[in-house]
C-alpha cells in the first residue's frame, strides 16, 4: 500500500467514524485523535480495524484492502473470526476495497448476516451527509415514529413516500424496512419543509 492509499484510507476512516457517532455511537477521543503518522504506522502493522463498544451494541470495523477479491468465501472467513472474538450478536461493518458485487449482495442477503454491512472505499471517501445537496436525514425512534402515525391517523408507514434501504442516506444510517425517515429541507419560500419517508 503506497502513501497515497494510506491517505484515502486515512480519510475513510475518518468517515467511518463520523457515520458511527451519526448512528448513536460514543467515539472515544484516542480513536478519533488519530494522526496520519500513527495511522501509518498502524497500516504497517496491519492493525487499523476498530472494536466500539455502544450502550446497546457493539460493532467490529474491518477493512479489507488485500488485491484478492473480496467475495462470500472472504466474507464468511471474517463473520467467523469476528463473532469468536466479540461474540454472536456482534455488528460487523466490512469496508472494501475490491469486490464482486453480486455474489456479495447474495451471500450477505441470508439471515445469518443480519448484522453485517458493506461499503465500497469510494462510497466511504467522502461524508454524503456533508453534501450541501443532500438534506438532513432522521431515522425515527420507535416512539417518534407512533406519534406521527398517530398524528397521520394510520397504523402503517404505507401512507407515506418510500425510501429505499439501499438508498446511500439509508445505509449510511443502517434504516431498516419498517422504519420511518424524517426529512428536513430548506425552502427558499417557505423556510423548512418537513416530510417523512418509510423504509422499504
Amino acid at each position: 500500500m503506497d502513501n497515497k492509499d494510506k491517505i484515502t484510507l486515512y480519510k475513510i476512516r475518518t468517515n467511518v467514524l463520523e457515520m458511527l457517532e451519526d448512528r448513536g455511537f460514543s467515539i472515544p477521543d484516542e480513536l478519533k485523535s488519530v494522526h496520519l503518522d500513527e495511522f501509518n504506522a498502524m497500516c504497517n502493522n496491519d492493525d487499523i480495524d476498530l472494536h466500539i463498544k455502544g450502550e446497546k451494541d457493539d460493532v467490529y470495523i474491518h477493512f479489507y484492502n488485500k488485491q484478492k477479491l473480496f467475495g462470500k468465501k472472504e466474507l464468511k472467513e471474517i463473520v467467523e473470526t469476528t463473532k469468536e472474538s466479540y461474540g454472536e450478536e456482534v455488528n460487523i461493518i466490512c469496508i472494501i476495497n475490491k469486490y464482486n458485487t453480486s455474489a456479495v449482495e447474495k451471500e450477505i442477503s441470508n439471515s445469518i448476516y443480519k448484522n453485517v454491512e458493506y461499503f465500497s472505499n469510494r462510497q466511504m471517501t467522502f461524508n454524503i451527509t456533508k453534501n450541501y445537496l443532500v438534506p438532513k436525514h432522521i431515522l425515527l425512534t420507535d416512539e417518534e415514529k407512533q406519534e406521527v402515525l398517530t398524528k397521520y391517523k394510520s397504523k402503517t408507514i404505507d401512507v407515506f413516500p418510500i425510501i429505499f434501504k439501499t438508498d446511500p442516506i439509508a445505509k449510511y444510517y443502517r434504516m431498516k424496512p419498517g422504519d420511518l425517515c424524517k426529512i428536513i429541507r430548506s425552502c427558499p419560500t417557505a423556510g423548512v419543509s418537513v416530510v417523512y419517508r418509510g423504509v422499504v
